[in-house]
């Protein structure tokens, strides 16, 4: 994936029907290669027909969204964009420096961070700038982490865009090679993540689905030990993160790319009931990848925009404008907590 923006995590098709409290629902396999954008259209896109005017609807935007980029980077006409709009002021290390400390990062913090490098306009480096720009403010007893996921090694039968013929399910399971933390590239997470898991120090969680990479002194603890099953919950990153009072910063993207609200979805009361079993290429001993299955839960981000402006009338969220991006700064405790709270109250499973 070239885009230089973090996608939200897929969602596929409707094992469990998980209602909000405004009466949408959904399930939440996120294994499938698409996402819808708007509660109408996942209520349409995971009907359980095989179409219907939401799936095609959504399919035609995806495709003309995909054209785009075909051309910008066959033409090259993003960069000749940006460069010709912000050439006078464009970002630097050092500008962006600045602008980091403003929003509150400090030496010694532990960092997440979720990207999309466009929505800055010009940066003068590019993604490099961005990330080198960081690791200066936090310092050499800072930790920055990213998510560098890779939703392409998951079972194909769940895949919808495009979609996979079922004849060819179990020749996909039995070709695909399995995950390598240092080969593997990271799909949907933006050129920011993709760059910085490159950089020469950083460590990369061992998982197939839903790997991170860290760089600085909590790196080790943040990725290590990184379970199979329950593939976010408590023996993850995510959970490694929260134990190390981590903050979180959010460049030019939405609450829906938070990927922290899924260590709530672990820690809510609807964990129990919402068990599923994924799969994925393992290696094996001697070389070569087997298909292997692993428990893990149903996850739903159709209410994570809600549940990101509720957890901001709390006034707990510094937003800043860096260059052209929007831009978000709070704790991963904090809203972890608010998010557990908030599922709790506001989403219910009808009964078995």
């Amino acid at each position: 994936d070239k885009s230089d923006e973090e996608t939200p995590g897929p969602i596929s098709n409707p094992a469990v029907k998980l209602v909000s409290a405004d009466g949408t629902w959904g399930a939440a396999s996120w294994e499938s290669r698409s996402l819808p954008r708007s509660s109408l259209l996942f209520l349409m896109y995971t009907a359980h027909g095989p179409v219907s005017p939401g799936r095609v609807l959504y399919g035609v935007v995806d495709r003309l969204v995909s054209l785009r980029k075909l051309f910008v980077g066959v033409f090259g006409m993003n960069s000749l964009v940006d460069r010709s709009r912000y050439m006078n002021q464009p970002l630097t290390v050092s500008s962006l420096c600045d602008q980091f400390v403003a929003i509150g990062v400090e030496p010694g913090m532990t960092l997440i961070v979720h990207s999309s490098l466009s929505s800055f306009g010009y940066v003068s480096g590019g993604a490099p700038a961005v990330i080198l720009a960081l690791e200066s403010v936090l310092g050499p007893e800072g930790t920055l982490a990213v998510p560098t996921h890779t939703a392409d090694l998951t079972d194909p039968a769940k895949w919808s865009d495009p979609p996979v013929p079922q004849a060819l399910y179990q020749t996909i399971r039995d070709t695909m090679p399995h995950f390598y933390p240092d080969l593997t590239p990271a799909r949907g997470m933006g050129i920011i993540p993709e760059s910085f898991r490159k950089q020469n120090g950083t460590l990369r969680s061992n998982h197939p689905f839903v790997s991170w990479a860290a760089r600085g002194p909590n790196a080790a603890l943040v990725t290590a030990n990184h379970s199979l099953s329950m593939s976010s919950g408590e023996h993850s990153p995510v959970a490694r993160l929260y134990d190390a009072g981590a903050r979180v910063l959010l460049i030019g993207v939405r609450y829906d790319r938070n990927t922290s609200f899924h260590l709530a979805e672990y820690r809510n009361k609807f964990a129990v009931r919402k068990h599923c079993r994924r799969g994925a290429p393992m290696p094996v001993e001697g070389g070569g990848s087997q298909w292997v299955t692993y428990d893990d839960i149903y996850l739903y981000d159709a209410d994570f925009l809600e549940i990101g402006a509720a957890f901001e009338q709390t006034g707990q969220v510094c937003k800043r404008a860096i260059g052209k991006a929007e831009c978000r700064f709070f704790s991963q405790r904090a809203i972890v907590d608010f998010a557990v709270e908030w599922m709790n109250a506001n989403r219910w499973l009808p009964e078995d």
